[in-house]
């Protein structure tokens, strides 16, 4: 049995060798630094040459090993003969491996010296000590151009994945971070490699922050670029360089290798210390969205916990850690949304509003955005606070509410469960205290806007029809009251806006219509209310997070 091109076996233990081959490849694809890769599979008697990069596969014509075993040979012989061996055979020509008496190396002793003079109570400094450690992956050199002139190159010096992209496909971004060492101003930064897509709508990552940059007044909570841009290769085709992007042609835009580095290292959202600095960062990064949003009409459409990270400026320990919104690869410009359907672009599958999920033709909007918010706060209470709930609970929410997905005519659908939450202001958890009624507040106010959106959501839905198919998806404490006073002494945040917060909502029909979440007017009113009210500061309690993750 073959599949419908007639070129490889459609045989159940056929499928499942090949799957085992999509996961090796996608390890080497995430470890190496390559533009494209080789493989070989051989099944019974029939040899299949494949050529894999960020698009897709190209498999060759089976040769058959019993009759014409000398067309297997000559791909090796012609592999092994190839003239610029390394880039013919897939390697990133702007990444230099360094093997032998690493140790010894001028850039690695470089940044040997620098993290040593990193004082021992910086908060980022074993961050940057795990991403330069072990001897399991050698260090890289890797080039990235200038941000003013493309053709200029700055050479970072990195080793270990920081972050990684989540998928377990080897097509896609591939989305790769890494803590790196600057080797000319002899600093510690972040460095994203990515591959986006060359498609209209689709804007190059850099280009989001020099429109970022160049407003009148910075947008606090953003990070800032060092550098960044398109790949090339030195290899000139009429004295041009060669741009690195992929060849396999498939229906699909091509692929652009990209690379950009920020100056600041943040920390993991994850390893906040206690519920009010997890806040406090959200709210920050809320406020970046806010100013991105209502002064450059940039919307993010990812919000997730791997995009938002702490950031603590070591050079100056008394101010508190701040919020960064990171990651604008999937983003888009305010005359773009109304004729986008969002999920060309998803956003994190988790974080995703309820509308959006369950009326994938609905464009996105800034009130989705506001949403996800909730949704990483309401998972970060799930994961790391006292509530309750059994781990066999536990993972009946995550299956119920925030992974299901059923195909339907085209499109990816998410959980009816978590609408009616949205619509209901019912909260999967509410642990104790201050963040627990912070989270409670927020449900309200997104019950009030679905209210509002009921009759308008209808013309989104995906049409039904007699038979439908439906498969699964195939994707410890510090000092909070130092915090507190550091807070209270560097002059809180301004309140972008006085409103008061809404009440449970018990009777639908007798609540005007009204869309709360047009705006990020109240959805801030709360977090701030919550975080800088001097009635309410002294709340939160400064031993409510959990040494351990209860969702693993």
């Amino acid at each position: 049995m073959f599949d419908s091109e007639g070129r490889l076996p459609a045989t159940e233990c056929a499928r499942e060798i090949r799957g085992q081959v999509c996961d090796y490849v996608a390890e080497l694809m995430q470890q190496q630094h390559r533009e494209f890769l080789f493989t070989v599979s051989i099944y019974r008697t029939k040899a299949y040459l494949m050529h894999w990069d960020r698009v897709g596969t190209v498999i060759s014509e089976p040769i058959d090993l019993a009759t014409e075993p000398e067309q297997l040979f000559k791909f090796f012989f012609r592999l092994r003969k190839a003239s610029d061996s390394d880039a013919q055979h897939g390697l990133d020509s702007t990444a230099t491996a360094i093997f032998e008496d690493s140790d010894n190396h001028p850039s690695v002793l470089a940044m040997k010296e620098a993290l040593a003079a990193l004082p021992d109570d910086a908060r980022v400094k074993p961050y940057i000590a795990k991403a330069f450690g072990g001897d399991l992956w050698p260090y890289y050199e890797l080039e990235v151009p200038d941000k003013v002139s493309p053709f200029t190159s700055h050479t970072f010096l990195v080793r270990n994945l920081s972050t990684r992209t989540t998928s377990p496909s080897p097509t896609g971004r591939g989305t790769k971070g890494y803590i790196a060492f600057d080797l000319e101003m002899n600093k510690f930064c972040f460095l994203k490699d990515a591959w986006r897509a060359d498609a209209d709508g689709v804007h190059p990552e850099i280009d989001v922050y020099k429109r970022l940059e160049s407003l009148a007044t910075p947008i606090a909570g953003i990070a800032t670029v060092l550098c960044g841009g398109d790949m090339y290769n030195a290899v000139h085709s009429k004295g041009r360089p060669l741009r690195q992007e992929t060849r396999t042609k498939a229906g699909y835009a091509p692929r652009i290798h990209t690379r950009i580095v920020l100056n600041e290292v943040g920390i993991p959202l994850r390893d906040y210390e206690h519920s009010f600095e997890l806040c406090c960062v959200v709210y920050d990064a809320f406020c970046a969205h806010d100013d991105a949003w209502s002064i450059a009409k940039v919307l993010h459409r990812d919000i997730s916990d791997g995009n938002i990270v702490i950031y603590v400026n070591h050079e100056h320990p008394h101010k508190r850690p701040r919020g960064l919104l990171i990651d604008w690869d999937v983003c888009k410009f305010e005359h773009e949304l109304s004729r986008d359907p969002s999920q060309k672009n998803p956003g994190t599958w988790r974080f995703m509003s309820a509308a959006l999920l369950r009326f994938p033709l609905k464009p996105n909007e800034v009130a989705d955005d506001i949403e996800s918010f909730y949704h990483l706060l309401m998972l970060y209470a799930l994961r790391f606070h006292r509530h309750g709930i059994c781990a066999h609970e536990l993972k009946g929410i995550l299956e119920l509410i925030y992974d299901v997905s059923e195909y339907h005519r085209g499109y990816w659908r998410g959980s009816t469960t978590k609408y009616r939450y949205m619509a209901t202001a019912h909260l999967p958890c509410r642990p104790a205290g201050q963040f627990g009624s912070l989270l409670a507040s927020l449900a309200a106010l997104i019950q009030k806007h679905y209210q509002g959106l009921d009759k308008e959501l209808a013309m989104y839905a995906v049409p039904q029809e007699d038979s439908q198919t439906v498969s699964s998806d195939p994707f410890q404490s510090s000092d909070m009251n130092t915090m507190k006073r550091s807070t209270n002494n560097s002059k809180a945040p301004p309140r972008r806006h006085r409103i008061a917060a809404p009440t449970a909502i018990t009777a639908p029909e007798a609540i005007p219509v009204e869309r709360t979440l047009t705006t990020h007017d109240q959805f801030s009113a709360l977090l701030w209310g919550a975080l800088y009210d001097d009635d309410e500061i002294d709340k939160w309690d400064a031993n409510d997070k959990l040494p351990c993750d209860q969702l693993r």
